[in-house]
């Protein structure tokens, strides 16, 4: 397993030049296609010299955030503590909601799962973030607007308080119901194992089986099953934070590569800037790769047709 880590972390280590120079080269590209009419085109000798002379500014922290008068590292760290922060707080409670509710419908231990929680589950697998985002802000954009009443809770905007429930509602949705479906089924499918039959023949309750038997042996599965929720988690993230303005990595990113509506906003300077556009890439695939570890950590070395792990 180490091994593996080790291996997936020099592989993000090295890729992190290249990785640089490719979104740098694709910004600089898409600035071309995106200005057409401008009187000197970018050549590619022109972009590989501006990029060597950024480089130095880039590490040394002197290449301001596009429309702020900071550091170029200190804006991405403020936007990378704000995603990571919602995207950990949701991905707790959609992890620890999630198998709670999967542990409490298998209780039965039967393949057959209840009906009302197929349907449930069936249904928040399709709620996608962005659904679940636009449903929020109508509502509440109604209850402003065609009623007396203020909203409960604010529509965008950053902050860790009320501002936080949308968001964390709209990210939660699918992986929690998600996680739940599946460790549900796990625990039913298990649960008619002869080992596991064999220990109700003994008197055991379900409760102690699962606790003292199924848990311990479903944890890795468990986890590879969140870490895989929590990876299209990421994705999914750009899209809330610009529903809600959260002003995170998501929503830098995409503000970075879609042309803004209106540009005479400050914050949206940061169109088509290639410096931060490519070091806001490597953030978020340093995310992914993060993910790639720990689902690298939770995966068994060897299974053997006896399904019994052997252990490193």
């Amino acid at each position: 397993m180490l091994k593996r880590i080790f291996g997936v972390f020099i592989v993000f280590v090295l890729s992190i030049p290249f990785a640089h120079m490719l979104l740098y080269g694709l910004s600089v590209a898409a600035g071309n296609i995106a200005s057409p009419n401008q009187y000197m085109v970018i050549t590619p000798a022109v972009a590989w010299t501006n990029y060597l002379d950024t480089v130095p500014q880039i590490l040394n922290n002197s290449y301001l955030y596009p429309g702020l008068s900071i550091g170029i590292w200190y804006g991405i760290t403020d936007r990378a503590i704000r995603s990571i922060g919602l995207l950990t707080i949701a991905a707790s409670i959609a992890i620890a909601c999630g198998v709670w509710l999967g542990r409490y419908v298998s209780r039965g231990l039967n393949t057959q799962l209840p009906r009302w929680f197929v349907v449930i589950a069936g249904t928040g697998n399709t709620l996608q973030s962005l659904f679940v985002a636009s449903s929020g802000v109508a509502i509440l954009y109604f209850i402003m607007v065609y009623t007396p009443y203020n909203p409960p809770l604010p529509i965008n905007g950053f902050g860790w308080d009320a501002h936080l429930v949308l968001p964390v509602v709209a990210l939660t949705v699918r992986p929690f119901m998600s996680i739940a479906h599946d460790t549900a089924t796990l625990f039913g499918q298990a649960g008619q194992q002869p080992h596991v039959i064999a220990t109700q023949a003994r008197g055991f309750s379900n409760d102690h089986i699962i606790r003292h038997h199924l848990w311990p042996a479903q944890q890795m599965t468990i986890g590879l099953i969140s870490a895989a929720n929590v990876r299209q988690m990421i994705a999914e993230l750009m899209v809330v934070e610009i529903v809600f303005g959260w002003g995170g990595i998501g929503e830098a990113v995409v503000r970075a590569i879609v042309q803004p509506t209106m540009t005479n906003i400050p914050a949206l300077d940061i169109y088509l800037d290639a410096p931060s556009f490519a070091s806001l890439g490597i953030v978020i695939i340093g995310m992914f790769a993060f993910i790639e570890i720990v689902r690298i950590m939770l995966t068994p070395h060897h299974v053997w047709a006896t399904a019994e792990v052997d252990r490193p």
